[in-house]
């Protein structure tokens, strides 16, 4: 006798398939489509190589850096783990870039307690070396602003609409936060790191200078060096000499007379044809006028000489086609 009904082997069957359907799904992932990806501690060697980053490593300012941002919890939230943490070296201020982890809360759930998952989160830190004496400031909500900050630069703080900015002594802080459902954003940062703000993020340059030229717009900002910076592209343009320019403006003179000198010999030329046709058609007109003229005289002196010839020879004058204005032939 089977312990399970039909149902629940249907069931049963179902959920095996799916498990080894996303287990290949997984194997493919990772072997095939992500086999020549750089891990993520390369990537992030790289990174600290490329902006001339400091590593740290001492599990003493790791932690440290976990109870800091824990006193920042209003932003922060509950800090579960301190991943990462970089640091440049400024004559004015020290730079710190702190990814960590923090504890938030899941709709998954069970009806005892509420599921809680680990989201990956960005500080972007400057430790200034003498407190400015700006006031407490805590960006709750993406309206807000610090009450010294320049008007076009709290605009800038608004569009960083994944970030609240923080002031606390000579700390100034720009902590990237939770974006959604935690499970839905853990899923797009291990797709892909430009989903949400991290230390591999594409734009984690322009959101650091972003972040740097908001504190320097302060009154009584130290002076901060840039963390972004485009390299300049080199134009090179060959300059040609007076000689060049002369010859070519020279050449172009002659081009230009000599098409004008064709094109008024042309004008000419068609003028004296136009001419030569017209007073060929005026002599034309003359002749025959002075034929009509002679025959209507020999009419008048002898009208019995007037014959179905002479109607003939009517008809047919009457016929010809009157001269237009330009052939009359009174004309000189």
């Amino acid at each position: 006798m089977s312990i399970l009904s039909p149902g629940a082997w249907l069931l049963l069957k179902i959920c095996l398939i799916i498990i080894v359907v996303g287990l290949g799904i997984l194997a493919v992932d990772r072997w095939i489509v992500r086999r020549g990806e750089v891990p993520v501690s390369e990537r992030q060697a790289q990174l600290a190589s490329d902006l001339s980053l400091e590593v740290i490593a001492d599990a003493d300012q790791l932690g440290q850096w976990q109870a800091r941002l824990a006193g920042w919890s209003v932003l922060t939230g509950e800090v579960s783990e301190v991943e990462q943490v970089l640091r440049q070296r400024q004559a004015h201020a020290d730079l710190w870039l702190v990814e960590f982890r923090s504890s938030e809360r899941s709709i998954l759930q069970t009806s005892v307690r509420p599921r809680h998952m680990a989201v990956q989160r960005l500080a972007i830190v400057l430790e200034l070396q003498r407190a400015p004496g700006w006031p407490a400031f805590e960006q709750t909500d993406a309206a807000l602003a610090p009450p010294l900050l320049p008007a076009e630069y709290a605009q800038r703080l608004g569009r960083m609409s994944e970030y609240r900015m923080l002031i606390d002594g000579p700390w100034v802080a720009f902590i990237s936060q939770p974006a959604g459902e935690p499970l839905l954003q853990i899923v797009q940062s291990d797709t892909s790191a430009d989903f949400h703000p991290g230390l591999l993020n594409s734009a984690l340059r322009i959101d650091v200078q972003r972040g740097l030229d908001i504190v320097a717009a302060m009154p009584g900002a130290p002076e901060l060096e840039r963390f972004y910076r485009l390299d300049g592209i080199e134009v090179q343009i060959d300059t040609p000499s007076v000689s060049q320019l002369s010859a070519t403006l020279q050449a172009q003179r002659e081009q230009t007379a000599a098409q004008v000198r064709a094109a008024s010999e042309q004008a000419v030329a068609d003028f004296q044809r136009q001419s030569a046709e017209i007073r060929r058609r005026q002599q034309e007109n003359l002749a025959r006028f002075r034929e009509r003229n002679a025959r209507n005289l020999e009419r008048f002196r002898d009208p019995s000489a007037t014959d179905g010839s002479d109607a003939a020879a009517a008809d047919a004058a009457s016929s010809e086609p009157a001269a237009d204005a330009g052939d009359d032939p009174q004309s000189p």
